[in-house]
């Protein structure tokens, strides 16, 4: 007997989403010269390689491709369900202009792919952003006249879908996702925390006075500025121990922003404008970070501060929910890969019959484990399951970090190595992909030895050792808004 409709089998959803009617991808060319490409650029989808689907044709660099993909072409159905879309592949064929045919098989440069899905089930699209940044590609040249692949994404997990705060008509490859809350990343308190803040930009939009950010009405304070010019606009660092008396702070308990002015100048008490604050805070044991910007619009012109010289008076308020007002802008508990870059002084100075090894360990439920040993100077990839058994790693739980010389034979003496630098990289594990380094110690110099002296050389990584990558660069982060 056949079952009931209601008995067969329901496919498995992501965000409630059960399959797409619709599916667009994105692809952005690098912006610099000659990251473009006289080839034709095409895609595949699921199993069906041999169907390609045409995508640009000679973009130029800097161009923003997009297509809505036939989806009974790509996928043998109109109506594609979740699971099926795995995997993109993007294609190199050679053009059929004159100049294509002179000029082809050329290199050019991925600078991000977005794919937009619209639900068939639900009012709702969804998002996949690829962590590719800047992927120099290039055809085939042995092979002119046949396709290349250039370039596949990882496989695609259902975790990897974001709901979008607005789907761009753009190439942006940094939305927002929706779908997570402060609650669903486990944030309850913050270890860091910064304010931003912006005056206007007008003349007299400034003020001789001192202001302050108050958390309560009678303590709690910040400093902000003293005697602020029109276009004022800084990101801050809040000192949690001199704020709260306390080195964290629970989400709970800002439940309002307050800006004071405090009249310090014989040209005080003068009228101002407040374009607006926005917090950002880093999660305590994560590198999740949240944003409070329902105050970023304010726009507000100050009546000024008529108050005895070295008296406050309360300019503005905002009151905040915790549980709704704060934003996720990224999800980094957990990293999905890490990898291991040391350098040698010189060959001349190691020893020639020692390996060299990177020693990891963490802190966990029976105390410190020495948990993995990775040869060769270089950069080395951890293997997540066989070091933490998980796929992914806890980022708290990297704390420590050692380096060590062992003899390739037994009967050799372990002589040490001398060692110049140790870099960490990790990549946030989720659909947010972003990439950390710590390389706090990347210009150190120590003579590390054997097995049996290797805790002497014991390294510490902290949380706030962890410093944001440029996608595009690789390159460490510098900016005022990076904790």
């Amino acid at each position: 007997m056949m079952p009931a409709a209601h008995e067969a089998d329901v496919a498995p959803a992501i965000h409630g989403c059960q399959a797409f009617n619709k599916i667009t991808v994105w692809l952005q060319i690098a912006g610099d010269s000659g990251d473009g490409t006289w080839s034709q650029i095409y895609m595949s989808f699921g199993n069906q390689e041999s169907q390609l689907i045409k995508i640009a044709d000679g973009p130029h660099a800097g161009d923003c491709s997009h297509r809505n993909i036939p989806l009974q072409a790509a996928y043998g159905t109109p109506v594609v369900p979740v699971d099926l879309v795995t995997q993109v592949r993007i294609w190199d064929v050679s053009g059929d202009s004159t100049m294509a045919f002179l000029a082809g098989a050329d290199a050019w440069v991925i600078e991000s792919l977005r794919i937009d899905a619209q639900c068939s089930n639900l009012p709702k699209t969804l998002s996949y952003q690829s962590s590719t940044m800047r992927r120099e590609v290039a055809h085939d040249k042995l092979h002119v006249d046949t396709p290349t692949p250039v370039f596949t994404t990882e496989p695609i997990k259902p975790e990897d879908w974001i709901v979008p705060r607005d789907v761009a008509p753009s190439c942006r490859n940094d939305l927002l996702d929706t779908s997570l809350t402060v609650a669903s990343t486990q944030c309850t308190d913050l270890e860091e925390l910064k304010l931003g803040i912006e005056l206007g930009h007008y003349r007299y939009q400034g003020t001789w006075d001192t202001l302050l950010l108050a958390f309560r009405d009678t303590d709690e304070e910040h400093v902000i500025a003293s005697g602020p010019s029109p276009g004022f606009h800084e990101w801050q660092n809040i000192d949690l121990m001199r704020t709260f008396n306390r080195p964290t702070v629970a989400l709970d308990h800002i439940k309002q922003v307050q800006i004071y002015q405090n009249r310090t100048s014989r040209w005080g008490g003068d009228e101002w404008t407040l374009q607006g604050i926005k917090l950002k805070g880093r999660c305590t044991g994560s590198l999740t970070e949240i944003e409070l910007d329902k105050f970023a619009s304010v726009n507000l012109d100050t009546p000024g501060a008529d108050t005895q010289w070295y008296q406050a008076k309360r300019v503005w308020k905002g009151r905040i929910a915790p549980e709704k007002d704060w934003a996720v802008l990224q999800d980094c508990r957990h990293f999905d890969r890490l990898t291991v870059d040391f350098h040698q002084r010189g060959a001349v100075e190691a020893a020639p019959e020692d390996d060299l090894f990177v020693r990891l360990s963490y802190t966990g439920a029976h105390g410190e484990v020495r948990v993995a040993d990775m040869p060769s100077p270089g950069q080395n990839r951890v293997d997540l399951k066989a070091v933490f058994g998980s796929d992914t790693v806890a980022v708290d739980d990297i704390r420590h970090f050692d380096v060590l010389s062992r003899a390739r034979e037994a009967a050799a003496a372990d002589a040490g190595v001398p060692v110049a630098g140790v870099t960490f990289r990790g990549r946030c594990a989720g659909p947010f992909k972003k990439e950390f380094i710590a390389d706090k110690y990347k210009e150190f110099h120590d003579w590390f030895g054997s097995d049996e002296n290797a805790l002497l050389f014991r390294h510490s990584i902290a949380l706030e050792d962890w410093h944001l990558l440029d996608p595009v660069t690789k390159q460490r982060i510098k900016a005022d808004r990076e904790f």
